[in-house]
């Protein structure tokens, strides 16, 4: 009956916003952007074992990015060059689209994040069971004997670190496509908090 779990999960996510007004799926989607956020921060704290409350950072940068490439290329609270839209923010990003549709209504950003939160899943364990990530788990344990089996401890350290980063900022790309507006206050140290 185990092995069935994951299917059943993904039926239960398929219809559960059919059922739901769309307050419900709009906070079913935050849910799912903040388990993308959590498991990034696990491939960092989690499995590599490094203490990180700057999570949100990434988030905010990941956001940005998608911000300012989306908006005439118009540093957050400065607005260094004139990019950030300084302490106001970045308005009127352009929504997602994908295989010819616009995504603006709440249930397709569900379906758009859950179902990233499903590949998610399914990359992490498959990084959690490879040669790299059971070098995360040794190094999580004991960085000195890992160093001393051989391990390149710094640079799986550094290299966790880039796949928690990365994934963190597509999560702040899907929050500035689902949000169209984006400001340095979307991303207080509390976030980081909340994430851990």
């Amino acid at each position: 009956f185990k092995r069935y779990y994951p299917v059943l999960v993904a039926v239960l996510v398929a219809v559960l916003p059919l059922g739901m007004n769309t307050y419900w799926t709009e906070v079913a989607v935050n849910v799912g952007l903040y388990a993308l956020l959590a498991l990034s921060l696990n491939v960092i704290l989690g499995q590599a074992g490094i203490f990180h409350m700057g999570h949100a950072a990434f988030y905010a940068v990941g956001a940005y990015v998608t911000a300012i490439l989306n908006t005439h290329y118009q540093t957050l609270i400065n607005d260094v060059f004139g990019l950030t839209g300084g302490a106001n923010g970045i308005f009127g990003i352009a929504r997602p689209e994908l295989f010819g549709i616009k995504i603006r209504k709440a249930i397709q950003f569900y379906y758009l994040i859950w179902i990233m939160v499903g590949l998610t899943v399914l990359l992490f364990h498959w990084l959690s069971e490879s040669r790299f990530g059971r070098a995360l788990n040794c190094i999580k344990e004991d960085d000195t004997a890992a160093e001393g089996c051989g391990m390149d401890v710094a640079h799986l350290k550094l290299m966790a670190f880039v796949i928690g980063a990365f994934w963190a900022g597509m999560a702040g790309n899907l929050f500035a496509a689902k949000m169209t507006i984006i400001s340095p206050s979307s991303f207080t140290f509390w976030e980081s908090v909340v994430v851990f």
